[in-house]
Parts: structure tokens; sequence; C-alpha cells
């Protein structure tokens, strides 16, 4: 069955979502930390990633240590 993505929610919610990158917090994105890429704690499409706290705008990502998840540069 075809679960709907954060994306596909947004736009039925707003009509139009921002561009992830950018470095703004558009509609429908969690976080945007200049980039699009994924693994740094703020996803290919704007979502906050597990094992990250992301604060701010644009957003800055940091690891979670303590949490059970290896993310980022902890070993």
């Amino acid at each position: 069955a075809y679960t709907a993505s954060t994306f596909d929610q947004a736009v039925a919610i707003f009509g139009t979502v921002g561009t992830v990158g950018d470095c703004v917090i558009d509609a429908g994105e969690e976080c945007d930390d200049c980039n699009a890429d994924a693994g740094d704690g703020c996803s290919d499409i704007g979502d906050k990633e597990d094992g990250w706290n992301c604060t701010d705008e644009p957003t800055l990502c940091t690891e979670i240590c303590g949490d059970a998840l290896v993310v980022g540069d902890e070993t």
C-alpha cells in the first residue's frame, strides 16, 4: 500500500514546498542546513534525522552522544 511521504503531505497541506538546501526552513521542512545531503542530521527532503540534534536557521545539526545510535563522526 502507498504511504504518503513527508513531501506529499506537505504539498497536500501547503500546496507547495520550499527548496531544501536554500538555508531557509520553508513549509514542509523540519530543517534546512544549506545542502541537500542526507546523513548529516537534516535529510535531503528537510526532515530531522534520528541521532542528531538540529537547531537554528540555517540548521546546525550535531550528533547526540549516548543515544545508542552511531551517526556522523561518532565511533
